[in-house]
């Protein structure tokens, strides 16, 4: 009786790892969002500057989606670069007020505590006054509209 149940629980944890690893495949392998696949060429490859550049090219056309990808990644990578900061934090503002599906991403992705905690890491490490500057905007605006005044001024 104890082999058979030791044979039965071996092919439990076969087929469970077999199903893990088709269901990790399937998620990598298949491209489901458009701004990723703009983004995976570029990765690893691109300076500041360029990510700059890229970010301003997708803000101008609207895509926010590629705007937020795009300081995501440069993140990963410059995770000190304080001006990135402020794209991403700027970029994830302007899903307050886009679309339905933007303001929703807005709400699901707690985009209100990252713009809040990029802002705070800004001013607290920054040393360019323009780059504080946009911060404390930022920051009073999204105070005044979440109804917190006595933060705002």
């Amino acid at each position: 009786m104890g082999k058979y149940i030791l044979k039965r629980c071996g092919y439990i944890i076969v087929v469970f790892l077999i199903v893990s690893f088709l269901m990790y495949s399937l998620y990598n392998l298949i491209p489901s969002d458009p701004a990723r696949a703009q983004m995976e060429p570029l990765r690893q490859t691109l300076k500041p500057e360029q990510y700059e550049q890229q970010y301003k090219e997708y803000r101008k056309n609207g895509n926010l989606a590629a705007c937020r990808d795009m300081m995501h990644e440069a993140l990963e990578q410059f995770p000190r670069d304080h001006h990135m900061m402020i794209n991403l934090a700027e970029t994830l503002h302007l899903f307050e007020g886009g679309t339905a599906t933007e303001r929703e991403a807005y709400a699901d992705g707690h985009y209100a505590a990252q713009i809040r905690s990029l802002c705070e890491r800004v001013l607290e490490d920054c040393k360019k006054e323009q780059e504080r500057l946009r911060a404390t905007l930022l920051l009073c605006k999204h105070y005044a509209a979440s109804g917190n005044t006595n933060e705002a001024v």
